[in-house]
Order: structure tokens, then C-alpha cells, then sequence
């Protein structure tokens, strides 16, 4: 898995963080406020059955984050809402955590 971070300007001229998740087979585009940056953290430790933290958005949509510490995995939901998303990706942890640290640079 690659990532790319851009700073940019959502469609309100808000600076907001592009977060590309790149792996051969698809792109996956996250625009992120500096206070839903802050929110991801809570990821790590939020399973799904106990509700799925919102932050950002992509394809027009909400994204939801959780984890699974069995799996050590960290999901990002794409959709109306963490039961009914429409795309889901899993991320390793240790990848996840790669990306938080970048976050956290900005």
C-alpha cells in the first residue's frame, strides 16, 4: 500500500487533507478537515459494534474508521453510515499508524 498527502481546499476554499490510499488495483480519495485529523486516533481503538468513528468524505459520501485488534486491521467505511457503506478497504495497522504520523505532521 502507498499513500500520498496533499494539502488542498474543499468546495467551501476550506484547507482540507487529500489522503490517497494506492494499491495496484485501485485509488481510494479521502478529503479530511484538521479537526477530523485529530478524530482518527480514536480509530485504533474503536470497534465496529460499538459505533464507527465519521471523518472525512469520499465520493461524495461520509467515511467511518474502526478497528480489529484480532485481525489487526483498521476498516474505512464508504457510505450512508458504518452499517450500510457502500465500499470498505482494511488497512494493516502498521499502515494505518504510517498514516496517522503523516497526518499529524500537517
Amino acid at each position: 500500500m502507498d499513500f500520498i498527502l496533499e494539502k488542498a481546499f474543499s468546495e467551501n476554499d476550506k484547507p482540507v487533507m487529500l489522503l490517497k490510499i494506492q494499491e495496484p488495483s485501485y485509488e481510494v480519495n479521502v478529503w479530511l478537515f484538521h479537526p477530523e485529523i485529530e478524530m482518527l486516533d480514536k480509530a485504533l481503538s474503536t470497534r465496529w459494534k460499538d459505533g464507527a468513528i465519521k471523518a472525512g468524505k469520499s465520493a461524495n459520501s461520509a467515511v467511518f474508521w474502526c478497528s480489529d485488534s484480532i485481525e489487526k486491521t483498521v476498516s474505512l467505511m464508504i457510505g450512508n453510515d458504518d452499517e450500510t457503506w457502500d465500499i470498505c478497504i482494511d488497512l494493516s495497522q502498521d499502515n494505518f499508524i504510517k498514516i496517522l504520523n503523516e497526518l499529524k505532521k500537517t
